[in-house]
């Protein structure tokens, strides 16, 4: 079983799962999501999936694209600013996310632990859901850079972690030296690039921290 954001994806039980609940696909959609994913990070051309997808059926490329256009629904990802399901134009389609065997040991759980980013020496303290980094305002991590964009890229604190997307900069995001494509998981420690501006991650379980909690300004008190 592999597992990837929310996601689960079971191959022996034909089931695609979100935080424990199927999730409705049909089987082609599903064998769709199986071919894409096995043969990850690489993109698959177009002909090799209407050949594993339709061994003996001629049918039309407008097939497939409603294959997709499902699997984005079911998975709630984009064409554009992909978490999951990247569109290589003119080639075929690659999944893009980071998936990992269900049987890896799992993030403490939200409410077990505090995420932080930490800029220019100040800790600012991550809530559960989607946290936007940029320079809008009232991004959750505000950035100062004229490289960077106003709504840059997201972290998403959830059930199974926390993880980070690109939301199609202009100047791009990675993750240890790495671009991130699709959600990349975030680990404590992890060193957070969004164009020229540099964060680093934290991830502190809440039984290492006492009896402190955050202050007013997002540092811990």
């Amino acid at each position: 079983m592999l597992r990837f954001g929310e996601f689960e994806l079971d191959p022996d039980a034909r089931e695609l799962r979100r935080g424990g609940q199927p999730v409705h696909l049909t089987p082609k959609a599903f064998e769709l999501l199986h071919v894409l994913i096995d043969h990850r990070p690489k993109a698959v051309p177009k002909a090799a999936i209407r050949d594993r997808l339709w061994p003996v059926t001629f049918v039309a490329e407008s097939n497939l694209t409603s294959l997709m256009s499902e699997l984005r629904t079911a998975l709630d990802d984009q064409a554009r600013g992909p978490r999951f399901l990247r569109t290589v134009h003119g080639f075929g389609y690659a999944f893009c996310g980071q998936a990992e065997e269900a049987s890896q040991a799992l993030p403490p759980r939200p409410g077990r632990v505090w995420y932080f980013v930490v800029q220019a020496g100040r800790d600012i303290r991550l809530h559960e859901g989607e946290n936007v980094l940029g320079r809008e305002p009232d991004a959750a991590v505000r950035l100062d850079s004229n490289r960077t964009s106003r709504v840059h890229a997201v972290i998403r604190i959830g059930e199974s972690g926390a993880a980070i997307a690109d939301l199609g900069s202009r100047n791009g995001t990675s993750v240890n030296e790495r671009s991130v494509c699709g959600e990349v998981a975030l680990r404590d420690g992890d060193r957070i690039r969004l164009a020229e501006e540099e964060l680093t991650f934290k991830a502190v379980a809440r039984t290492d921290l006492g009896e402190t909690r955050p202050g007013p300004s997002g540092r811990e008190a």
